[in-house]
């Protein structure tokens, strides 16, 4: 932490030092206003020979003010969030009258991403999709879990029967396979990862920015599926927004969501602040009628801050915190302690995470640099057993061993540097970078005398060269070079404690290109080299039970490193025009793991059979390919129209052994990646019937996987299902700058959901597969001002 501290207060002195001999003398001048002549808050304005550094934004009112070294005229580069960008001169001296059209797809804007620089999405040499406001308001989404859905390549998927546990897969792979990111940090750990995509309310949300195929190495190694950046809400203008959104699930339990989030600017626009809270509450929901629950307990508190404060010389603050709480309960007798059940699985988990920023900019706006730490501390009581029912009092004593719980510490900080050479059409960017990482894992269950802890330190550079040879051609090249130091022990209570103590020093290379084939078209191709060391925790913190009793995760002595090796290839054509804009996507990727992790059950106890234990080892090698199609087309801001979809491989190279019986030892060969479709997609269709009435119809499709029952010890073909989601919303106007916005609708018109669930207290907790849940019906009430 000193050294953050230090780097911060070299960046701040070289900030008074560089306004001291900063010679701006002359002011570019402007309003920014939309169709209607209304002003737009918040627009960014950047002088085009500085590449991608901001220079402004406009206040309240539209107004703004750039200051330059040379009088005459400049151009610059404006952009808002739902507007095309324009490209326009300006000269010092003139008030400029500047009108935007709307981008009703969001086909345009900055993404951040795709080279960890601000980019225009089209211009970008990999391919960034998006999902924000938009899209979450179109399918009623409460959760990011909910608001993901709608990417080719993505899905979501209930994993755990009893506590609910969700998981995001990308192109075929599993969710430790993907990088989430909290503002282009990696401080989503992964502990994080088992319960915080469910976790995280939408209100906390800008939008959410997507990189599949491990094009976006420079994060870190482990982003091999792909890259998730979650963008916080940062204040732009003011505003209040406040809603409650009720459902009746299945018919018989509530859910309830109460949202709240605003922000307040200064008048020249220079600082600003948001916050925002959320507060979830669901009960219980037994959807087969065998006294145990499908659907958990919720209880879920969030909020948190967003602010900014922008230097009088081209420098910016940035500071962000939040805290989350929820207590998820499934199982069975929920006015009983959990250890008085026939079978529950209980999380009540805490979550502290903020970061602080500052980025700055030379006089001449070619060279950025910023210096930035963050940290997110979780600490989780759980309860995974069963037992304290049974009249056996033997049994009764064991259901109090399960009791367990998790400090988890994940810090984050560095120093990045981004140079613009030449000129922005034809020039050369340079982004650099040092990154220390720190991840500390402590998980117990002191009934069993089960302890696992885990510490990873890391330090990482990185440097990216993006080069325009051509004015059509875009070349990428860079690398991250990391060192960790990974110290574990794992404890099961069995007498024998492993350890795992290991230093590796990795290089990941990426590539990738960006031809403009024609005014609207463009093709990108990529190479990226991705790496995930031996450790233990992954999804494997997340400890489900079978048969009522606790399953834990052991990693084989032999186990290795995986790295893998991806490439994506892809056209998309995108004309923006702002009474039908269109856009189409193909995207080709393929993926191969070297020595993969495979998790194998053999249905071996710890000792007296206190738990099951399932075994961490490495295959021979695996491979995941296929394409990703997407299409979007509106007409006006009347009909809108979003579809995507993903034909896919996931395979092993050889056979692998996933179940294995511990008393024949016959073993369960599989080819598949399991869980793993061959084809999914979604659609998404908005239309505006009358003036303030809007009809939303959503639609996720998943099409057979291969799923393994450890109950029975079978894998199981699993059927296709359809989700399909209807909204009605109608705007009522309350007065000149407030509205109201009253919805209802249903989710899973068709009730599609899992037939086959397991029953009772003995059932594999982890055979799921259906939709996240039933049929629910819903309303809701926003107002905004």
């Amino acid at each position: 932490m000193k050294k953050y501290i230090t780097i911060f207060a070299l960046i701040i002195c070289f900030n008074f030092i560089n306004a001291a001999f900063s010679q701006n003398q002359f002011t570019l001048k402007g309003r920014i206003t939309e169709a209607g002549g209304d002003p737009i808050p918040g627009a960014t304005i950047q002088l085009a020979a500085q590449g991608t550094a901001s220079g402004t934004v406009s206040d309240q009112e539209g107004n703004f003010s750039i200051k330059v070294n040379k009088e005459g005229t400049h151009t610059v580069i404006i952009r808002a969030v739902g507007y095309q960008s324009l490209t326009k001169d300006l000269t010092t001296g003139e008030t400029a009258e500047i009108q935007l059209a709307a981008d009703v797809l969001h086909l345009e804007g900055v993404v951040v991403t795709g080279t960890r620089n601000e980019r225009d999405r089209s211009t970008a040499p990999v391919v960034v999709n998006i999902s924000d406001q938009r899209v979450f308001n179109a399918a009623q989404a409460v959760s990011l879990s909910e608001g993901l859905r709608f990417q080719p390549g993505l899905r979501v998927e209930n994993n755990c029967q009893n506590c609910g546990f969700t998981q995001l897969r990308m192109n075929g792979l599993s969710g430790p396979y993907t990088q989430i990111l909290v503002d282009s940090r990696p401080i989503f750990s992964a502990l994080n990862g088992v319960y915080g995509l469910e976790q995280i309310p939408v209100a906390m949300v800008e939008r959410i920015e997507v990189v599949r195929g491990g094009g976006s190495a420079l994060y870190g190694a482990n982003a091999i599926a792909g890259t998730v950046n979650i963008i916080t809400r940062e204040p732009v203008e003011d505003y209040f927004e406040a809603g409650i959104n009720s459902g009746l699930i299945n018919g018989k339990v509530f859910e309830h969501t109460l949202n709240a989030n605003g922000a307040s600017i200064s008048k020249d626009g220079n600082r600003g602040i948001s916050l925002f809270g959320s507060a979830r509450t669901r009960n219980p929901l037994d959807i087969n009628n065998d006294g145990f629950s499908e659907l958990t307990l919720q209880r879920n508190i969030a909020m948190g801050s967003k602010a900014f404060w922008k230097t009088q010389n081209r420098g910016k603050y940035t500071a962000e915190m939040h805290f989350i709480r929820e207590r998820r309960r499934g199982g069975n007798l929920f006015d009983r302690a959990p250890h008085e059940t026939d079978i529950a699985e209980q999380i009540v988990q805490q979550v502290y995470g903020g970061q602080i920023a500052y980025e700055g900019y030379s006089a001449n706006y070619r060279t950025r640099y910023a210096v930035y730490a963050s940290g997110q501390q979780t600490f989780r009581d759980s309860y995974y057993g069963g037992g304290g029912n049974s009249p056996d009092p033997e049994e009764r004593a064991q259901a109090l061993l399960y009791y367990g719980n998790t400090a988890d510490l994940m810090m984050v900080g560095g120093v990045q540097l981004t140079h613009s050479m030449g000129k922005t059409d034809k020039g050369v960017t340079l982004t650099a970078g040092i990154e220390s990482q720190h991840n500390n894992v402590d998980d117990r269950m002191p009934g069993y005398n089960r302890r696992i802890e885990q510490r990873v330190n890391g330090m990482a550079s990185y440097a990216q060269l993006e080069w325009k040879p051509l004015e059509r051609l875009t070349l990428l090249a860079g690398g991250r070079f990391d060192m960790m130091d990974l110290k574990g022990t794992y404890d099961f209570g069995v007498g024998e404690t492993a350890k795992n103590n290991r230093t590796f020093a990795v290089f990941n290379p990426r590539t990738s290109l960006l031809w403009q084939t024609g005014k609207f078209s463009r093709i990108r191709a990529g190479y990226a080299r991705g790496f995930r060391p031996p450790q233990a925790f992954d999804e494997d913190l997340h400890i489900k039970t079978l048969s009522g009793t606790a399953q834990f995760i052991r990693i084989s002595k032999e186990l290795r490193s995986e790295t893998s090796d991806s490439f994506t290839a892809s056209f998309d054509l995108t004309r923006n025009n702002p009474v039908r804009p269109f856009s189409l996507l193909i995207e080709t990727f393929y993926t191969r793991l070297n020595n993969p992790f495979v998790l194998e059950f053999s249905g071996e106890t710890t000792a007296g059979g206190a738990a099951f234990v399932s075994e961490k080892r490495n295959g021979t090698g695996a491979y995941t390919t296929g394409v990703n199609l997407e299409t979007m087309y509106a007409i006006g801001s009347r009909w809108q129209f979003q579809a995507g979809a993903t034909l896919q491989q996931a395979r092993y190279i050889e056979p692998e052994a996933v179940l294995a019986n511990p008393t024949t030892g016959a073993e369960i060969l599989t080819d598949r990646l399991l869980r793993t479709p061959d084809v999914y997609g979604y659609a998404l269709v908005t239309a505006k019937v009358l003036k303030t009435h809007q009809l939303s119809l959503t639609g996720v499709f998943t099409g057979p996987m291969t799923v393994p029952n450890e109950r029975s010890r079978t894998l199981v073909r699993t059927q296709g299902f359809a989700e399909l989601n209807l909204k009605w919303a109608k705007q009522v106007k309350v007065a000149r700058h407030s509205n109201m916005e009253l919805s209802a609708g249903v989710q899973n018109i068709l009730n599609s959901f899992q037939q086959d669930l397991e029953v009772g207290a003995n059932r594999d907790a982890g055979y799921i597969y259906g939709p996240i849940r039933p049929r629910t019906i819903f309303a809701a009430l926003k107002f905004h001002y």
